[in-house]
């Protein structure tokens, strides 16, 4: 072959197989550069308009606006859950009379909590009733020690 017909050739870098990054001359393709003024009008009218990109603008504000409410709803409503619960505990103890007993070995507060009911309430809630009225900071009791507890009276 003529090398001065190579030296006119196209000469691009390809990945087939294993002749990666070989040279492989093409003759037969060719680029046509577009250009000019009225390529560039096209290219302008081809790009998104202002008011698409401000109505994308508008959703993405709006999704966002939503979202927060959402959030914002859903924390009110814990808290007020949080509220409800709270004053239907303190009703359920309002009225609740109290007995002194002596912690004996193998008890438990949760145990204790069992063997002393409140009406309405659960064993676990009566035994965060009975740490918060003997000022427990944990649930740790000891054997002989003096407890306020829900009265039994049937």
């Amino acid at each position: 072959m003529n090398t001065q017909f190579y030296r006119s050739c196209k000469v691009s870098y390809g990945t087939q197989g294993n002749l990666a990054l070989a040279p492989q001359y093409d003759v037969q393709a060719f680029s046509v550069i577009e250009g000019g003024r009225r390529h560039r009008q096209q290219l302008v009218d081809d790009k998104p308009s202002r008011t698409a990109s401000v109505q994308a603008f508008r959703m993405n504000v709006f999704a966002l606006g939503a979202f927060l409410s959402l959030v914002v709803a859903l924390m009110l409503t814990s808290a007020l859950s949080d509220a409800l619960i709270e004053s239907r505990r303190a009703d359920a103890f309002a009225d609740v009379t109290t007995t002194s007993i002596t912690v004996r070995p193998g008890d438990c507060l949760l145990g204790i909590a069992e063997a002393h009911p409140v009406s309405g309430c659960s064993a676990s809630e009566v035994a965060s009733w009975i740490k918060e009225l003997n000022g427990l900071d944990n649930a740790t009791i000891l054997a002989g020690q003096p407890l306020l507890v829900p009265s039994t009276s049937a």
